[in-house]
């Protein structure tokens, strides 16, 4: 394709290099901080401070349930609230989900071809800031190569009433604003304003008018590539006109109630059912909200949200990159990337399909999974063979449930030996919302060098003699990341180390009361009823459409979903769908000077 010539100064917020990248460096939280008081947040929510939930398992539910609990009602309250929208730019996950369903585009972003997402402290990523010129480059570059081979099935991305083989100025200039208004509505998630249609059309016009060897097709790649490298693409902020009030809040619009819905659910745009909802006002009311999350539930585009959230959630995506000893030799990158594909095959199996149960218990108790050949030798299960992915069973002495496959085990673990600490603070932090801070101004001394002949759990015990400052937190990281001392550095079960048995038993002290064990299927079987883990869940999952920490005013949108939960016997997909009504979903805090209406 010809080089583009220079673009008019008026379309540099489309299309320069230099807005560009002024642009994409914008990330934060619209409606002030989530760690001072405001009017209606309160501080930064604890994970010491667990919401209240009810017993129960087994039973129905599903996404076909009955109609979850609704949304809070009535005045504003401290408890009643919604905390600021984090602006933040689309995660790489999300863009490439958004490139597959804007245009047909399957693609795989390898770590050079752009900057990896931003971490936060609740482990879900943000979409990278752009600090230089490179990484604008980078970007531009991406864009091009997709644009270009987009184009190929150009016929598929125009309204039907376009003629390609026109040769008429005013014919082509005709389809172009007809392609402007319906890719343009589906790439920003909302219809697009006067001003932005007639800047994306004097940008073909300027790209055909920039040498006669433009074509009216690479002109066409040209406007796609724009719209892909505009902020109102790679941005959550739907919002093209003025915010509107709902008492202290601002109240999410139909079109970014879509967006919202579409990239919890699904991560990434809207489909046009989403996008005909909104047009037609209804995504502002509770009932189509919920009647819309079930419908997307049982899409297959759920799989990419419940995979994307469970990959971020246990910290897995990086495990075939991982440097593990030579001794370890069923292990190899394609085995670790093996025991990624299972959990996540294993979570789907759990939450999506006819044939799923959505139980939270069988996330952690579950015998039925997924292996290929080579990791099923490393689990040492037989009549498995093959690369492909197939239905397999566990030893159900041996696993029981997410947290004692390969994924999770060999990602927190040292290269040469299991690492009870990082399995340990993991299982605590995410899994139970028990946060283990750092001692203020104290120096955690290294333990020393492992001596021959003792186990991980012996060498570990050495916490203890450190003082009261490193017993504190230890007496509840230890025990937790001993239950896993069956599995070695790669995930593979033993009962032995250096000559002696594994000793994998302990007790956890939780608020709801003591968990004793005897080894990890115990552990994660009594875990998968108890109180700390149901409310986790939640709040995780709330987590996850937030990218941020709740805080104290969304207490009632955590209760509600929470509630929803519990009433359907602990199905994740009820309380997913509660979640979608609840205020801290379809309401924000307002951004200090905002105008609204």
């Amino acid at each position: 394709m010809t080089r583009p010539g220079k673009v008019p100064r008026s379309l540099s917020r489309i299309f320069t290099g230099t807005a560009l990248t002024m642009a994409l460096a914008c990330t934060g939280n619209i409606g002030g901080s989530i760690n001072s008081p405001g009017d209606n947040g309160g501080s930064g929510g604890s994970d010491n401070n667990p919401a209240g939930g009810n017993g129960g398992s087994g039973g129905g539910g599903g996404v076909g349930g009955k109609p979850v609990t609704p949304p809070p009602s009535g005045p504003v309250t401290a408890e009643n609230s919604a905390g600021p929208a984090v602006f933040r730019r689309l995660t790489l996950n999300e863009f490439q989900n958004s490139i597959r369903d804007l245009l047909g585009e399957n693609m795989s972003i390898a770590a050079t071809d752009l900057t990896a997402d931003q971490g936060t402290v609740t482990g879900f990523g943000t979409g990278a800031r752009f600090t230089n010129s490179i990484d604008a480059g980078n970007f531009y570059k991406v864009s091009d190569t997709v644009a270009a081979s987009a184009v190929k099935h150009l016929s598929t991305l125009v309204p039907m009433t376009c003629n390609l083989t026109a040769t008429a100025q005013t014919e082509q200039e005709s389809c172009v604003k007809a392609f402007v208004e319906k890719f343009g509505l589906r790439a920003f998630r909302r219809p697009l304003l006067d001003a932005e249609k007639a800047d994306l059309l004097a940008l073909y016009k300027a790209l055909r008018a920039s040498d006669t060897a433009v074509t009216f097709t690479d002109a066409v790649a040209g406007l796609i590539k724009g719209m892909l490298m505009s902020p109102q693409f790679l941005y959550h902020w739907e919002l093209a006109d003025v915010a509107q009030k709902d008492g202290t809040l601002v109240k999410f619009g139909d079109y970014e109630m879509a967006s919202r819905l579409s990239f919890f659910l699904w991560a990434t745009i809207p489909d046009e059912t989403l996008l005909s909802a909104a047009a037609a006002g209804q995504l502002t009311d509770p009932k189509n909200i919920e009647k819309q999350a079930r419908r997307m539930l049982t899409s297959d585009k759920a799989k990419d949200a419940i995979s994307d959230f469970h990959t971020q959630w246990l910290e897995i995506a990086g495990l075939p990159g991982l440097t593990k000893d030579a001794s370890y030799t069923k292990y190899n990158a394609a085995v670790g990337q093996a025991m990624i594909d299972e959990t996540l095959a294993f979570a789907n199996s759990v939450l999506f399909g006819q044939n799923a149960t959505g139980k939270l218990e069988d996330l952690f108790t579950s015998r039925s999974t997924f292996m290929n050949g080579p990791l099923a030798a490393l689990y040492g299960v037989s009549g498995v063979s093959g690369d492909k992915m197939v239905a397999a069973s566990y030893d159900p002495k041996q696993r029981a449930g997410i947290l004692t496959q390969g994924s999770f085990l060999a990602s927190h673990a040292d290269g040469d030996f299991s690492h009870p600490v990082r399995r340990g603070v993991t299982v605590l932090r995410h899994v139970l919302c028990q946060e283990i801070p750092q001692p203020d101004s104290v120096m955690v001394p290294p333990l020393p060098e492992r001596p021959q002949g003792i186990t991980t759990r012996e060498f570990y015990a050495q916490h203890s003699t450190f003082g009261p400052i490193c017993t504190s937190c230890h007496a509840l990281i230890d025990p937790m990341g001993f239950a896993f001392e069956n599995f070695d550095a790669v995930g593979q079960y033993r009962e032995t180390e250096v000559g002696k048995k594994v000793d994998a038993s302990g007790t956890l002290k939780l608020p709801s009361g003591d968990l004793s064990y005897h080894d990890a299927v115990e552990m994660t079987t009594k875990l998968s009823t108890s109180k700390e883990l149901r409310d986790c869940m939640t709040r995780y999952w709330m987590r996850y459409l937030l990218r941020r920490q709740e805080v104290a005013g969304e207490k009632g949108s955590v209760e509600n979903a929470l509630k929803a939960f519990a009433q359907s016997q602990w199905d994740v997909r009820e309380m997913l769908v509660a979640i979608t009504t609840q205020r801290a979903f379809t309401h924000r805090q307002p951004f200090d000077g905002e105008q609204t209406r």
